[in-house]
């Protein structure tokens, strides 16, 4: 079994970073710490087998990853040349995709 190698981009930290405050001002410290965990566990599942998740966005590649107990995706690109999985952002799945797709294929571009 190949393991790839998981980036996360300053995006998608700043994306965590926003909805992991959102937990803490609109519910609580403990969820906000639930939900950290949560975050730090899908991201570090994604160096096996990241091709199981289903596309966000097929046409660009983009897949994403949902985190147990929360409603929030995080989306990546798998680069199997160099097995490497980059992570460049987040967003709670209650929102509107459509508005997340622009953003996410904008920061694809600068990735590129």
């Amino acid at each position: 079994m190949r393991e790839y190698i998981v980036r996360v981009t300053p995006a998608a930290i700043s994306d965590i970073e926003e909805l992991a405050n959102f937990y803490l001002e609109l519910v609580d410290e403990e969820s906000a710490a639930r939900f950290s965990a949560d975050v730090l566990e899908t991201i570090e599942s994604l160096d096996t087998f990241p091709e199981g998740n289903a596309y966000f966005d097929e046409k660009h590649g983009l897949r994403r990853a949902l985190l147990k107990h929360h409603k929030v995706s995080v989306v990546y690109l798998v680069d199997g040349n160099v097995y490497e999985v980059i992570a460049f952002g987040a967003f709670h799945t209650s929102g509107r995709p459509n508005k997340y797709t622009k953003e996410l294929i904008k920061r694809l571009k600068e990735l590129r």
